[in-house]
């Protein structure tokens, strides 16, 4: 069966390739580059807009969304062939560097094939990002709440990263290859950096070096490559809303426009944080095009339609979520409160746990946690970063006169980029970022004092941290193009000479890969890009004996085949139970000796558990739920919240919600207050004020559900415990 689900997918994603490709071909016949972010972007639009539309009848299966891609490439075929096209398309060409394009390939190459063969185990992924997934899988639409946990309603999250991971998912029924979404995310955000900086007038080679700059950060490569987390999707798509929007400044073009909002509506569907960025890029879009007008650049008309079909594309590519919890519980940021609007019950005093990075600035407490790990995880392009906010308005204003364009300036720009441009993109578009992260809710954790949550929600900052180094880059190549490449490449050093001390672990890596894997996985990354590259130069030397068409043809042919083989090996090991903590095995080791006796799957329930992804199986076949109460109200509702769940108080009706959902296998630990003590940077005291200033309660932090199953012998029957961690077979009733 992988050898035809592989074919299903491959056909699947052709067809989205083929239709993206047309009508970036069409849109933008003499602008090569973007006219290759623009299938990027048609083609994430597609498939979320498809699954939107599908979900939404409880249509998301493979058969119709195959279906529905075809016929999408089809009727764009028909149409374009029909209608009137350019004379002349540009061709596409990479002039790229040599050697720097080779390292990159090596190494992105290396990396890949490490996450390829290794699951994800970060706690979000594991938690609700793939459980997401496989509960689509089961209902085929997104319109039937879910509870996943205590405190956590990620039904309810934007989720356009989920639905792009879910194609990766759908056709196998296994997560082997999910990790490509991570990695085509990398690329496009590479690319969109690329074209930023060519549009502002830098070198093709600092371009580069300033994609490598961002892209190796230590908190973006370690925390994304081998998680479901989507952070990076949306930096990405607001690169690229920058890219559009820059290109709009320069030539006024609809298309540019139209593509700008899409992308910053994808951005904003995709996270909650997102949104307020998002709305502040289009505030400044429409300050910077009423100015246009103001200046007689664009007439009133134009500017009218330009902030109109903005506004449209950030809708298409970002409103679905929102306007679905609209409809369904009567509050579009669900399960957050808002004045006058339902919201989730919170198990957790949310006012004192909610606490933002401008809460320490207003209180003028630069917490050392908040330095050390903005330091640690950032490194060198993170101090960069916060610096370019001081040095990068000085040095354009009074630098203003000698930032003119110079030859590195793109032919197809059609105004050079002044010091007015530089100042918006470089300065003003980080600002913002750099603003709407400092408010996000939980950038530090609370309660004030205890900033446990900003190491790993470094995360939300990434379009800042990407739109400030790069823009230090620019000003820096503007000024003289030496100062940017050395300064670009000065950051690539830096976060390599990270990442090595990370894996020697002198330094936080913010995720990074064991020492041997990351070499093992250095050197297939080196042979493959060889064997690539030897390959080229061969097919090169042959060209004129071959017809290009079909030299193109049996290339596509041999990586198909090779791709196909290289899938069929990954379905065949999956590893997913083998990269946990030790103290978990006992439950692992029941779900997978069940998985051998009951290939078709079985009911799994779990308390307390934040490792729910694994218990799916290996082609995701079981049933899992998470044990909780959703039909009785919570303090201070009226009434029951879908998606939303409450601890039981009571055996009987824990028994009752296993024999209700025919659970047979499940899984709970005996509570410890916001993990073990030992492994948090404070002391036991630390903990236990934090635990008494946020007003937990009791059932919600110390659940009984391990104490109600022990005391009902008649239904749960203990199958193995390692005094932390116990697993029951509920008893057919």
């Amino acid at each position: 069966m992988i050898v035809l689900d592989y074919l299903v997918f491959v056909a699947a994603g052709t067809a989205v390739i083929a239709a993206s490709s047309m009508w970036a071909r069409r849109l933008y016949p003499q602008r090569p580059w973007s006219r290759v972010l623009a299938l990027g972007v048609l083609a994430v639009v597609e498939v979320v807009v498809v699954s939107e539309v599908l979900g939404t009848f409880g249509l998301m299966r493979r058969v119709p969304l195959t279906l529905a891609v075809v016929i999408i490439a089809a009727a764009t075929g028909l149409l374009l062939r029909g209608s009137k096209g350019p004379d002349a398309v540009a061709p596409v060409r990479w002039p790229l560097p040599r050697w720097p394009t080779l390292l990159v390939a090596a190494v992105g190459t290396g990396l890949l094939a490490v996450c390829l063969g290794r699951p994800a185990t970060g706690i979000d992924t594991l938690q609700y990002h793939y459980p997401l997934i496989a509960h689509w899988l089961d209902v085929g639409n997104l319109t039937t709440p879910k509870v996943f946990s205590v405190g956590i309603e990620p039904w309810f999250y934007p989720s356009n990263g989920e639905l792009l991971q879910h194609w990766a998912v759908a056709w196998f029924h296994q997560d082997f290859l999910v990790s490509l979404v991570s990695w085509a995310t990398f690329g496009l955000a590479g690319a969109a950096i690329v074209g930023i900086c060519r549009r502002l007038g830098v070198s093709l080679v600092t371009g580069v070096l300033a994609a490598l700059a961002v892209l190796s950060i230590p908190v973006i490569w370690g925390s994304q490559l081998r998680s479901g987390q989507v952070d990076l999707l949306a930096a990405a798509f607001f690169l690229l809303a920058v890219y559009f929007g820059l290109c709009w400044w320069q030539s006024p073009k609809v298309t540019d426009v139209a593509l700008a909002g899409v992308s910053a509506g994808i951005a904003a569907g995709t996270k909650y944080v997102a949104l307020p960025s998002a709305i502040l890029l289009g505030g400044l879009f429409a300050v910077v095009v009423v100015i246009a007008a103001g200046r007689h650049r664009i007439s009133a008309v134009a500017a009218a339609k330009a902030i109109a079909v903005a506004a449209a594309g950030v809708f298409v590519g970002g409103a679905y979520f929102y306007v679905r919890n609209y409809w369904i519980v009567g509050n579009p940021l669900f399960p957050g409160a808002i004045a006058g609007l339902p919201g989730a019950w919170m198990p957790l005093d949310i006012d004192k746990l909610n606490i933002t990075i401008l809460d320490y600035v207003l209180a003028l407490d630069p917490h050392p946690w908040i330095l050390a790990a903005w330091a640690g995880l950032t490194w060198v392009a993170g101090i960069l970063a916060l610096a370019a906010m001081v040095v990068v308005p000085v040095v354009l204003w009074r630098r203003r006169n000698a930032l003119t364009a110079h030859d590195a300036q793109p032919a197809s720009t059609a105004r050079p980029a002044g010091a007015g441009q530089l100042l918006v993109v470089c300065w003003v578009v980080p600002l913002l970022l750099l603003a709407s992260y400092a408010v996000s809710p939980t950038s530090a954790g609370g309660p004030m004092g205890y900033p446990g949550w900003f190491p790993p929600n470094i995360r939300y900052g990434f379009p800042f941290l990407a739109t400030a180094t790069l823009g230090l880059i620019c000003v820096s190549a503007r000024l003289r193009p030496r100062w940017g490449f050395w300064l670009a490449a000065g950051i690539v050093a830096a976060n390599a000479a990270h990442a090595g001390l990370a894996v020697l672990g002198v330094l936080p890596s913010g995720g990074s890969l064991p020492t041997a894997t990351l070499i093992g996985g250095l050197a297939i990354g080196t042979v493959v890009t060889a064997c690539a590259y030897g390959v080229t130069e061969l097919l090169r030397g042959v060209r004129p004996v071959w017809k290009r068409r079909w030299t193109t043809i049996a290339a596509l042919v041999v990586v198909a085949a090779a791709s196909g083989a290289v899938a069929a090996w990954l379905a065949s090991t999956d590893q997913r139970y083998g990269f946990f903590p030790r103290e978990q095995d006992v439950a692992f080791d029941v779900i997978r000796e069940a998985e051998a006796t009951e290939p078709g799957g079985f009911t799994v329930a779990f308390s307390n558990w934040p490792w729910a992804w694994p218990l799916y199986g290996t082609h995701i076949q079981n049933k899992v739920l998470a044990a909780l109460d959703e039909n009785t109200a919570g303090p201070g509702e009226d009434e029951p919240s879908p998606g939303v769940g409450k601890p039981f108080l009571d055996a009987d009706a824990l028994a009752a919600f296993m024999r209700e959902h025919d659970v047979e296998y499940f899984i709970a630990r005996d509570a410890q207050p916001f993990g073990s003590k030992d492994e948090l940077p404070v002391s036991p005291q630390d903990v236990d004020r934090l635990v008494d200033e946020l007003d937990v309660r009791d059932e919600v932090i110390n659940p009984r559900d391990v104490q109600f199953a022990l005391s009902r012998p008649d239904v749960f029957e203990l199958v193995a415990h390692d005094g932390t961690t116990y697993v029951f077979r509920v008893v057919p009733g």
